[in-house]
């Protein structure tokens, strides 16, 4: 079984496990307090009947009476009454339903009626009255609310923190297996020829196996850095064919290479350091430490090893151009020293972490926003429970609008922890498809009910375009309906209240399906169109700052029409609205399942 399908099982389990539990438990704790009152109220019966007999015998009604007051301010019951058979009530709790005042001398001697069905809601008890007659006392017991409804939501808001700990927990299983998979793909791309660090590296808070791996990469830098020094060091000192073959060496390398003399004068420099500090080669060689160098604390560094042989490694990340969040370069120099005859001299080697520092922001922003996310839905479902349990037995409407949230907001929920699963899975390469036949009509009725009330909320008009009849098609239904979900999700987010979102769906003669949808909402610029079916990538539109989403979308939505053969494309400029076109070509081969590799 697949993670992502054993998580949603277990979610599944869980709540059902919590609902099931929920209404056992609420019907044991309704028949205990069932039980309980009936006991109670045959209590206050017998006890009454048998008052009454002795009051009776001496022909004292009035006592019989003030024994239904005690009754009555005593509780415990709902009423209680004495009948004659052939006079009627003589006395109760509740004094309108007492029929007659006097008491004759005789009356019917019926036989003692039998105790009523424990379903009843009164409890009969019988006795006579020697040479007079018989009667009955008739207890009618107390009717608690059903705690059952409050006993099942309680058990599911239970289930709901559970989920999220199975989440958790989850998520802790899949960062391990991550760090597994992301060194296993530097690994592959390390054997496909790819030296650079930044392009190794992978996340070190994926766990012990990361921070190892980066460990090693750090290492194998400092020892190409003094290959590198050696190398220069030959360059410097030893003419002919040795130097030369040590320039080439340097030359080749991806890192910059600069050696300062004693006099901060530029020694050697290879072409990558004039690459990355943006400076010709041969102002580079001519130049000195204070016209190369901008940054005030690695000259300092840079004289403190000339100097006075001071520290032998210094590192320090510095930004080439506009020191904003976006500037042209971001560089990591680090200093060393060379001895060489008794001079020191300084080394820097200048790496390229654009990458890698883009990457941890896009991966932080993901963080922040996915946590988001995942609050919004929780919150809502807490809150949804909240007011179910202290409403909704008063008002079943309030009921009824809760749990409708709370299935709202849970396949929300789950569509969110799909997608986060599915990144993990296009970072693995086994992000797969499972061809089978999809039910048009199906699908689409589904996607109309799960937007309709969101696009009222807005004030949106959401309309289907759809064909008179829709034939079923082969494909993913589960990976088509996420991908779906995602662009009309994002057209309602993007479009402001007024606006109109429109889904057509064509159905070409070759086979398959074509899905647009088309938004007037803020539109898209240009240049971004592409762009933004990258990974972790937002839109840099001042106005959707407010808008929370995770960047995840349109990637997953792409990838998934393209392991079914097909694509996405989009149409949009500013302020005119944006059209997303989804394309899913005949599936051929039957059923099976599909998948990319990495």
């Amino acid at each position: 079984m697949r993670p992502r399908a054993a998580l949603i099982a277990g979610v599944a389990i869980v709540m059902t496990a919590s609902g099931v539990g929920g209404w056992l438990g609420g019907r044991a704790a309704d028949r205990r307090a069932e039980s309980m009152h009936r006991d109670h109220a045959r209590a206050v019966a017998s006890l009454v009947a048998a008052q009454s007999d002795l009051f009776l015998r001496a022909s004292d009604a009035a006592s019989v009476r003030r024994l239904m007051l005690d009754i009555h301010d005593a509780g415990g019951i709902a009423a209680c009454r004495v009948v004659l058979p052939g006079v009627g009530v003589i006395a109760s709790t509740n004094a309108g339903e007492i029929g007659t005042m006097e008491l004759p001398e005789t009356w019917a001697d019926s036989a003692v009626r039998a105790e009523r069905p424990a379903s009843d809601a009164t409890v009969e008890v019988g006795f006579g009255v020697p040479g007079r007659g018989s009667g009955v006392v008739e207890a009618d017991m107390v009717r608690e609310p059903s705690v059952l409804k409050d006993s099942v939501l309680k058990a599911l808001l239970v289930g709901g923190v559970l989920c999220g700990l199975l989440l958790l927990g989850f998520a802790r299983v899949v960062r391990g297996q991550r760090a597994m998979v992301a060194v296993a793909s530097a690994l592959n791309a390390a054997c496909s020829g790819e030296r650079r660090a930044d392009a190794l590296r992978v996340d070190g808070q994926a766990g012990g196996v990361a921070e190892a791996w980066n460990t090693m990469l750090d290492e194998r830098d400092a020892l190409s850095a003094q290959i590198a020094d050696r190398a220069v060091l030959e360059t410097a000192g030893q003419p002919g064919s040795d130097g030369a073959a040590g320039t080439a060496a340097c030359d080749a390398m991806a890192s910059g290479v600069i050696v300062f003399d004693d006099s901060q004068e530029v020694v050697y420099a290879n072409g990558a350091a004039g690459v990355l500090l943006g400076i010709s080669r041969d102002a580079l060689e001519e130049g000195t430490l204070d016209s190369v160098i901008d940054d005030e604390a690695v000259r300092g560094a840079v004289r403190e090893v000339t100097e006075t042989a001071g520290r032998s490694a210094w590192v320090r990340d510095i930004v080439r151009g506009d020191n904003s969040e976006d500037p042209d370069a971001e560089l990591r120099v680090t200093v060393r020293s060379i001895e060489l005859s008794g001079t020191t001299m300084a080394s820097l080697l200048v790496e390229d972490i654009t990458q890698q520092r883009l990457a941890d922001r896009s991966r932080n922003a993901f963080v922040a926003q996915a946590t988001h996310e995942l609050r919004t839905p929780l919150t809502n479902i807490r809150l949804y429970v909240e007011q179910a349990i202290d409403e909704g037995d008063e008002d079943p409407a309030i009921r009824a609008e809760a749990l409708n949230v709370i299935g709202s907001e849970s396949r929300r929920l789950e569509r969110i922890v799909s997608d986060m699963l599915c990144v993990s899975e296009i970072e693995a390469g086994s992000l797969s498809i499972r061809v089978g036949s999809v039910r048009s009509e199906a699908l689409f009725d589904e996607l109309q009910k799960d937007y309709r009330a969101q696009a009222a909320e807005k004030s949106i008009e959401l309309v289907f375009d759809l064909p008179p009849k829709l034939p079923a098609f082969e494909g993913d239904r589960d990976r088509i309906a996420q991908a779906l979900h995602n662009l009309i999700g994002n057209g309602l987010k993007y479009t402001p209240p007024g606006g109109r979102v429109d889904v057509r769906v064509e159905l070409p003669e070759s086979g398959g399906v074509i899905v647009s949808v088309a938004d007037t909402g803020i539109g898209i610029d240009p240049d971004e169109c592409e762009r933004i079916f990258e990974r972790f990538y937002r839109a840099s539109d001042r106005r959707i700052a407010h808008v929370t989403g995770s960047g995840l979308g349109l990637a997953l939505a792409r990838e998934i029409a393209r392991l079914h053969g097909g694509d996405i494309k989009v149409e949009s400029a500013i302020d005119e609205g944006s059209t997303f076109t989804l394309s899913i070509p005949a599936q051929s081969g039957g059923e099976g399942e599909v998948g990319r590799a990495a």
